[in-house]
């Protein structure tokens, strides 16, 4: 466990990333059993299923894509606990028009049964953007 916290932070984007793309959701394992997530839109989960199903449907309704994400920190804050920034922009169909959604992401990652997992994931849209 002794990971550096900017590859521990980088590999669990990554992660995310390439469910996300691939499957359409945060991949089940990637989070707690009870993280907390609040997306963009003010939508709070709790729970690793709730999570995962949220993820999905928002993928699948409004066919949300994530185009970039960039690790600006990723701080240690105690033994199996890491704090990262992440600036990622999202974007959406709408009509024949693109919305993109420029933000910033706060995940913290935990050491949780053998494995780095997400705890908590909170993302904001930057102020003056497109809604």
């Amino acid at each position: 466990m002794n990971d550096d916290a900017r590859q521990v932070a980088q590999a669990i984007i990554d992660r995310i990333d390439d469910a996300w793309e691939h499957e359409g959701m945060v991949p089940p394992d990637a989070v707690t059993e009870d993280a907390l997530y609040t997306n963009m839109a003010g939508r709070f989960f709790r729970g690793r299923s709730a999570i995962v199903e949220g993820t999905r449907l928002v993928k699948e309704t409004l066919k949300t894509r994530v185009t970039q994400r960039e690790l600006i920190e990723a701080r240690k804050l105690s033994d199996g606990v890491i704090l990262a920034l992440v600036r990622a922009t999202a974007w959406r169909p709408e009509g024949a028009a693109r919305v993109e959604l420029p933000g910033y992401q706060l995940y913290l990652v935990v050491w949780d049964n053998d494995a780095w997992r997400v705890a908590a994931y909170q993302a904001t849209r930057i102020a003056g953007t497109n809604s």
